[in-house]
């Protein structure tokens, strides 16, 4: 019996109740599309293993990251522990990592796109080997539970240590030697070439269609290695590799997928950006110039689900950045799968599901198979999940997919895009950041 079965929307499951009803308005243009006849693929983010991780661990604490042995439970908040599949002030145990992998699975879609990050957040226990070792075993998991299928990773910050700390070859060589090794099964030999030299590579996906996956952790913006003077500065030639890529695609009438762990803009909740300003500005110019040739730009690495503006006041382009697997940061596991215009590679439309890992406390009692629903699909219906039913965590709390945002790669005219939202009852803008060549609108609940 699989640990996961695919289901149709749960009404009383306990996810976000998401106002969708101004998608009719925003949704336009290339977003629109014949979702029966789509081509698909996956994408699943930020799959962070706790190596730490015990059932029945102190889940409140006063760390970054809870759920372990040694774990020091927060007074008055002894009672809260560790469930079977997840808290959401923690990491992931590995059986929730193996059942999203057997649901995805599941599916007759062959292709998987992966955001990485495979370690956890104990900085001060994290060494080189440990986050080799969580590397390696994650790999591993998707290896095991999803044969037949193409994966493509992508590398994050956590996945080197110390984390966010990436360093400019040949300085990094220790990891870009081991992943070259590590993705030997799903690689072809050239893009193992360009792994080995900065951790960045391309594959044709099928005829017409490219996937160019970047090694945007040289450019982390907590990176104090990253060279902020230097303009021109390039680790690993990675733009100038980028640009030949993309002229190539331009030359052979290929439309390209660029795929990265980081995004562009702020940070949700924070005024930092998310990776140096050098780095928008020259990804902006060639994505810009390239609007011919990129259909899309998909990333992960903020845990939440969010969409980035490109341009002002006229929106050229957007990136959609996807949601995590892991739960901290009070998040539900996540995975998303894209639908797209198999003629045209016009990104169509995805469904969102999500596992409530609250639920999976009284289905593991009774040994059920736990289940990932579909929380919401983007063009074409309302939102399915629900954050007021009655299934609630050990402490009474609810978690969250995060908030999914205005998902139009139609390219609205922002100021229109703004009105359109402020006249949704239950959503308001609560942030909207101007940053260099990139507009930010992050919508949330109404709390």
């Amino acid at each position: 019996r699989k640990l996961y079965t695919r289901a149709i929307p749960d009404p009383n499951s306990s996810c976000v109740l998401m106002a969708m009803s101004v998608l009719a308005a925003l949704v336009a243009g290339a977003f629109l599309g014949r979702v029966a006849a789509a081509t698909s693929f996956w994408q699943i983010s930020d799959t962070h293993l706790s190596s730490w991780y015990h059932e029945g661990a102190p889940s409140e604490c006063r760390e970054q990251e809870c759920c372990h042995l040694l774990s020091v439970p927060i007074a008055g908040h002894e009672s809260a522990v560790a469930g079977p599949y997840g808290e959401f002030k923690c990491h992931l145990p590995q059986k929730t990592i193996e059942s999203a992998l057997q649901f995805m699975n599941a599916d007759n879609t062959e292709t998987v796109l992966w955001t990485m990050d495979t370690s956890g957040s104990q900085f001060y226990k994290q060494t080189e080997a440990l986050t080799l070792e969580s590397l390696t075993t994650v790999t591993n998991l998707f290896k095991s539970n999803l044969q037949g299928k193409r994966v493509f990773p992508c590398l994050g910050n956590h996945d080197y240590h110390p984390v966010s700390q990436w360093l400019a070859p040949p300085d990094c060589n220790w990891m870009l030697g081991n992943v070259t090794e590590l993705w030997r099964d799903w690689l072809p030999e050239d893009a193992l070439q360009t792994v080995r030299i900065g951790g960045y590579y391309t594959v044709l996906l099928e005829k017409g269609l490219r996937l160019v996956t970047l090694n945007t952790n040289y450019f982390d913006f907590w990176d104090r290695h990253s060279n902020r003077t230097d303009e021109a500065w390039d680790p690993a030639n990675q733009f100038a590799w980028l640009e030949d890529t993309l002229a190539a695609a331009r030359d052979n009438a290929e439309k390209v997928i660029l795929f990265s762990h980081h995004f562009l803009g702020v940070v949700l909740d924070s005024v930092s950006p998310d990776t140096i300003p050098s780095f928008v500005d020259r990804f902006t110019d060639i994505r810009t110039r390239y609007l011919d040739v990129i259909v899309a730009h998909l990333a992960g690495h903020l845990h939440r689900d969010d969409i980035r503006f490109f341009g002002w006041p006229e929106v050229s382009a957007v990136t959609f950045v996807a949601p995590s697997l892991t739960t901290l940061y009070h998040v539900y596991p996540t995975t998303r799968l894209y639908h797209y215009d198999p003629e045209t590679f016009e990104l169509l439309d995805y469904d969102q599901y999500y596992l409530n890992v609250c639920r999976c406390v009284v289905v593991w009692v009774v040994r059920r198979p736990v289940e990932f629903y579909l929380c919401y699909n983007r063009c074409r219906h309302t939102a399915e999940c629900d954050l007021t039913s009655d299934h609630t965590c050990q402490r009474g709390e609810q978690g969250d997919v995060g908030v999914p945002l205005l998902a139009t790669a139609g390219v609205q005219h922002a100021r229109s895009v703004a009105q359109v939202v402020g006249n949704a009852g239950d959503r308001h803008v609560e942030q909207l950041h101007v940053v260099p060549a990139a507009l930010v609108v992050v919508l949330h609940r109404l709390h």
